[in-house]
């Protein structure tokens, strides 16, 4: 009897072994996703950086606001 309970918690293990592992794939893959979502991100924010600096540039040198929540230059 001990050695079927033995046999069955073996067995049991084992599944849970494998489910752990194939968890811990899916965790790589979502890590590994993670990581392409930051670099396009970055990418985006670099793209927006350049105009935005522009922008605030010339705002500064004609002495005019820019109201971004409606997107209103006032000169």
């Amino acid at each position: 009897m001990a050695l079927n309970d033995y046999e069955v918690a073996l067995k049991n293990y084992n599944v849970a072994l494998k489910a752990y592992e194939v968890a811990l794939e899916d965790y790589e893959v979502a890590l590994e996703d993670y990581e392409v979502s930051l670099e396009d991100c970055e990418g985006a924010l670099e793209y927006y950086e350049v105009p935005w600096r522009i922008m605030r540039w010339l705002l500064r040198k004609t002495k005019c606001t820019y109201a971004v929540y409606v997107g209103i230059i006032i000169c």
